[in-house]
């Protein structure tokens, strides 16, 4: 007789691709930290965490800290450090922007690889994972798997988005290459990271302050002056646009994505100056849209460290002391709300905010997800032989299906309002099915029986 089990791969799916409060929680600088549970910012202090440049943060879908580290120690949700929590071989140098990253163990429950940073010249140097088990020390957490080598020779930065099939992650970071520095992409699946395309054709090697970031969408790779097209499919960068203009003396060291991924706000330092930029993502020459916002509202200008999207739809600044906020970034020119500086947070903003995977903030996603998922039904469910998806608006979508073990089985596009797939030769058991087009995606559970 036929059965099927249930799982927990529905819940982790779902939550991979349409996030929730999983960003809610920064900790950074010193004894820093913001809280956007509410929707809005809220100031905390009291964190232990110190540092000068980088740091990462895991909260849970409810925005419950589960733990939080500067790269050098690993702290619990009650803000104690973890068993085996001192990384002393550790390469999270302390002048290494975006030194450490945390992203979800593929394959393995309660389990998330810490990545840690370092440059080239700072002894130690390189990439590493450490392995961190949520279910050890009695639910607190405990690091079990201690500073794996992976690369050397790095410049800084490092950008995470997700994978084309909602499940496994790409980390992109900077190496030193022979006569250029080039971008390394790793996918971070369920056999771990692997290193899969390399590109080295425009950075040099100088700039070791430059830091990555991913657009919400995962379409595009900001790095120094440069907008990259990235493939979240294969890990491929297929072109690239610039944003520097000739004779400016723009030195971009850091850069955000609006969430709608159209708008860009890169930081950039020159002989006499520091500002933030805006440039519009759509234009047919991105240089050209060149906004400095701080010389729009006639501000003055002044020394300013990380910038990072939050939940709520804004993107905040570091002032190395206190934080300005831009209110609305899809929006083009004064319209962008930006606010210097006006935010007077307890502890202390440093060069760095932390560390997070884009796609949390993917406003394509979530803006159209209640549309397409109006739009689709598939029947019969259960089933043994065939399984019918309708969709009003099919055209341009495709769909794969997964197993509970996340490996896709089948895979087609859909080509009418009613497309009928064959699952006959399916094993009994729960399966995902992904309904997607260039903007949105949709899971719906099937079980065949």
């Amino acid at each position: 007789m036929k059965y099927y089990a249930t799982t927990f791969f529905l819940l982790i799916c779902t939550i991979n691709l349409f996030s929730q409060l999983e960003t809610a929680n920064w900790i950074f600088g010193i004894n820093a930290g913001l809280d956007f549970n509410s929707g809005e910012l809220e100031c905390v202090d009291g964190y232990p965490l110190v540092a000068n440049h980088g740091s990462s943060v895991l909260s849970d879908s409810e925005g419950n800290i589960l733990f939080y580290t500067n790269g050098f120690e690993v702290w619990n949700k009650y803000d104690e450090v973890m068993p085996n929590g001192i990384l002393v071989d550790s390469c999270a140098g302390v002048q290494t922007m975006q030194n450490c990253v945390i992203i979800p163990r593929v394959g393995h429950d309660n389990q998330y690889l810490l990545f840690t940073l370092d440059k080239f010249y700072n002894g130690n140097g390189g990439l590493k994972y450490n392995i961190v088990d949520l279910l050890a020390d009695n639910g607190l957490g405990d690091v079990i798997h201690k500073s794996v080598s992976i690369q050397d020779s790095l410049l800084s930065g490092a950008a995470v988005t997700i994978h084309e099939n909602g499940i496994d992650y790409w980390l992109v970071i900077r190496s030193l290459g022979e006569t250029k520095s080039e971008l390394n992409s790793y996918l971070i699946n369920e056999f771990g990271p692997t290193l899969v395309s390399s590109f080295n054709e425009v950075l040099g090697q100088s700039d070791g302050t430059l830091t990555g970031k991913f657009s919400p969408n995962g379409k595009m790779l900001s790095w120094a002056h440069y907008i990259f097209d990235f493939d979240i499919s294969n890990g491929q960068i297929t072109g690239y646009r610039s944003i520097y203009q000739i004779g400016s003396n723009q030195n971009y060291n850091m850069a955000e994505f609006s969430p709608n991924s159209k708008v860009l706000y890169a930081s950039y330092t020159s002989s006499t100056s520091w500002n933030v930029n805006q440039f519009d993502l759509t234009a047919p020459d991105i240089s050209e849209t060149r906004i400095a916002l701080e010389e729009l509202i006639n501000e003055d200008i002044q020394i300013k460290g990380g910038i990072q999207l939050a939940l709520n739809g804004k993107i905040y600044i570091s002032y190395l002391d206190k934080i300005g906020v831009i209110n609305s970034p899809n929006s083009l020119g004064v319209d962008c709300g930006f606010q210097q500086s006006n935010i007077d947070c307890p502890g202390k903003a440093r060069w760095g905010f932390p560390i997070f995977s884009s796609h949390h903030f993917n406003q394509e996603t979530t803006s159209t997800l209640d549309d397409l998922e109006s739009n689709i039904t598939i029947y019969p469910n259960p089933t043994s032989q065939k399984l019918t998806v309708k969709d009003n608006h099919y055209n341009g979508k495709q769909l794969k299906l997964y197993n509970s073990n996340m490996k896709t089985v089948l895979d087609g596009d859909l080509k009418q309002v009613e497309t009928v797939v064959d699952i006959s030769s399916l094993c009994s058991g729960l399966y995902f099915l992904k309904i997607y087009d260039e903007d949105s995606n949709v899971i719906k559970k099937v079980v065949v029986l």
